[in-house]
């Protein structure tokens, strides 16, 4: 049976107690959705109206990509809006299928393949979560044992995705991240989800 392993380390900005980045890791049949929110701004505010964005996609978790941001824009409606980059694992057929709107970074690595292709860099549009949606695509990958995606917020320097390596479980991976590239002056979130097809 294939499993996904995680890590996720996060950090509010200096001053604040908590923060407006989130992630979101739902399993449902026959799949795992994986998030991270970033909601605009900082301070209480910004963690209510990302915890509303969790619980509308949760929810939901099964449905489409595309459905689930329509669900979540409803859901923030009269809150803060929010930008967020979601991967949704399909665990029978192998396959990720990941959408962003904002400034929520995602790679993934490949564990086997030539060293020009090894990584691939989700494409976001702008926009937020909350108001009129973009015009959106999502991409869907094929994927095999070992690959490695990574989400980060923008309270991470996106040039941690220059120096990432696959050494290393899903959690010592995203804490790394974390220490080494965090931005002091904003909320941070870095997420790690590597697919394992378990050899039982």
């Amino acid at each position: 049976m294939p499993l996904i392993e995680f890590g996720t380390s996060g950090a509010p900005m200096q001053g604040e107690e908590r923060s407006g980045d989130v992630h979101l890791i739902q399993t449902f049949s026959g799949g795992v959705l994986v998030g991270v929110i970033d909601a605009l701004g900082h301070g209480p505010e910004a963690a209510n109206a990302a915890a509303t964005a969790v619980e509308a996609l949760r929810k939901r978790a099964a449905q489409p990509l595309l459905y689930l941001l329509q669900s979540g824009t409803e859901a923030l409606r009269w809150s803060r809006r929010v930008v967020l980059s979601l991967a949704s694992f399909n665990l029978a057929e192998r396959c990720m299928t990941w959408v962003g709107i904002g400034n929520v970074a995602g790679i993934l690595i490949r564990a086997r393949a030539p060293e020009e292709r090894k990584q691939e860099t989700l494409i976001t549009r702008s926009g937020v979560l909350g108001d009129q949606l973009p015009s959106l695509l999502a991409a869907r990958l094929p994927i095999g044992s070992g690959d490695t995606l990574i989400f980060a917020t923008d309270g991470v320097d996106p040039s941690f995705a220059q120096d990432v390596s696959l050494r290393g479980e899903p959690q010592k991976l995203s804490d790394r991240i974390l220490a080494r590239y965090r931005k002091p002056d904003d909320d941070a979130l870095v997420l790690v989800a590597r697919y394992v097809e378990d050899s039982r």
